[in-house]
C-alpha cells in the first residue's frame, strides 16, 4: 500500500507522541513511491492504517482541546492580573486630579465601552448617571442584587471597583454605607 500525504501525518505522530505503530514508513527507491511496511517487510492491511489515522486524529483533537483550554485559562489569568495591577495603580492616584485613573478591564477582559462616561478622577465618578454606574458595576462583576439603592452609593461602589483607595473614599463619601 503506497501513501504520500499520510507519510507526513504518521511521521509527526511518531515524533510527537513516540507511540509505536504496528508498521513503519519505508521510503523505497522505486517508481511506486513511498510504501508502508511492517517490521517483517509485509504490508499491513488498509484497516490498520485507517485505524492508526483515526487514532492520530483523536489524539490531535484531544491535544488541541487541551491547548485551547490552557490558552483560555492563561487569558483569564492575564485579565485578572491586568485588573489587579490597574486597580493598584488607581489606588495610588488619590482623587485622580494629578494623574488620571487608568481604565480597569471588566471581568470578561473587555475594556469599558467608549460611549460610557470615562472614569478619570473621583470628580468624574461623582457625575455618573445611575444607568452608567449600573453598566460599570455589572462589568466589574458586582451582582445586581448587591447594587446600592442610591446613586451616591452606586458611585462609591464604582470607585471601589476601579481601585480608588479606601481613605480617599472615606474622605469623599464619609461613612456612607453602601
Amino acid at each position: 500500500m503506497c501513501i504520500t500525504s499520510s507519510q507526513t501525518i504518521l511521521g509527526v505522530y511518531n515524533r510527537l507522541y513516540s507511540i509505536p505503530l504496528p508498521f513503519r514508513i519505508h521510503i523505497a527507491p522505486s517508481h511506486k513511491g513511498d510504501c508502508i511496511e511492517d517490521g517483517a517487510g509485509a504490508r499491513p492491511h488498509f484497516t490498520d492504517l485507517k485505524d492508526a489515522i483515526t487514532d492520530l486524529k483523536a489524539t490531535v483533537s484531544y491535544e488541541m482541546r487541551e491547548m485551547r483550554c490552557e490558552i483560555r485559562q492563561l487569558g483569564q489569568e492575564s485579565t485578572m492580573l491586568r485588573r489587579l495591577v490597574t486597580k493598584a495603580i488607581n489606588g495610588t492616584r488619590a482623587e485622580g486630579l494629578t494623574l488620571a485613573y487608568e481604565d480597569v478591564p471588566f471581568v470578561n477582559g473587555t475594556m469599558p465601552p467608549k460611549a460610557l462616561h470615562k472614569l478619570t478622577s473621583l470628580a468624574s465618578i461623582s457625575t455618573l448617571f445611575s444607568a452608567h454606574a449600573d453598566i460599570y458595576l455589572e462589568g466589574h462583576g458586582i451582582e445586581p442584587a448587591s447594587y446600592s439603592t442610591t446613586l451616591p452609593g452606586k458611585r462609591q461602589q464604582v470607585a471601589e471597583a476601579i481601585g480608588v483607595a479606601s481613605d480617599v473614599l472615606r474622605h469623599r463619601f464619609g461613612n456612607y454605607n453602601v
